[in-house]
């Protein structure tokens, strides 16, 4: 009996190890890449402005692409309620997003963006003052932007896109600019690259 459970003990042993030797029951997905230039067009403060942008990030499960995200203002921003004539207003965005992609295969698609992160605010003198570039400081908020973008495949790795999206500021008091005036749509055009799966 006692050489009876030694053995049985043997084989279960066996029989655990062997089990772990086996391969796990998922599989990572197959990962690509994309890189995105992009202009936006929005009004801030009253006053259109010009936001150029960088996105950068992985893709996966063919739908899907997930990274970060960064946008500022070109332009001079001057918004007509600040009382300091001598300054005008820089915006920038820094965000993670996701992307779904509805029929990726098809040569014309639609692609909605999700991009949630901060933004940051400051006046910058007109005539630049060394001993203080941001006499009023910087104020830095939370934002949230939904999109829906119309996608054309130029080749298999680049394409061009244009839509819409709306950046949403739940809260911001920075001088003359309020999360009402810097919420709102905006139009926008990309140029992307990468490796589609």
């Amino acid at each position: 009996m006692k050489y009876i459970i030694i053995v049985l003990s043997l084989f279960v042993t066996i029989q655990s190890f062997g089990a772990s030797d086996k391969e796990p029951d998922f599989e990572l997905p197959d990962f690509g890449y994309v890189f995105e230039l992009t202009d936006q067009l929005q009004k801030i403060s009253g006053e259109q402005v010009n936001m150029f942008g960088i996105r950068g990030g992985l893709t996966f499960n063919t739908n899907y692409a997930v990274g970060f995200s960064f946008k500022f203002s070109t332009n001079r921003i001057l918004p007509a309620d600040e009382i300091d004539k001598n300054v005008f207003l820089n915006v920038a965005l820094t965000s993670a997003y996701i992307e779904y992609t509805l029929k990726p295969s098809s040569r014309v698609h639609l692609t909605f963006p999700l991009d949630i992160g901060g933004g940051d605010v400051n006046m910058e003198w007109k005539e630049y003052r060394s001993s203080d570039p941001f006499p009023y400081g910087e104020k830095y908020f939370f934002y949230v932007e939904p999109g829906a973008k119309l996608e054309i495949a130029i080749t298999k790795k680049l394409l061009i896109n244009l839509g819409a999206t709306y950046v949403f500021v739940p809260k911001l008091d920075y001088r003359a600019v309020t999360a009402k005036n810097i919420s709102g749509p905006s139009a926008i055009v990309g140029i992307k690259y990468g490796k589609f799966l």
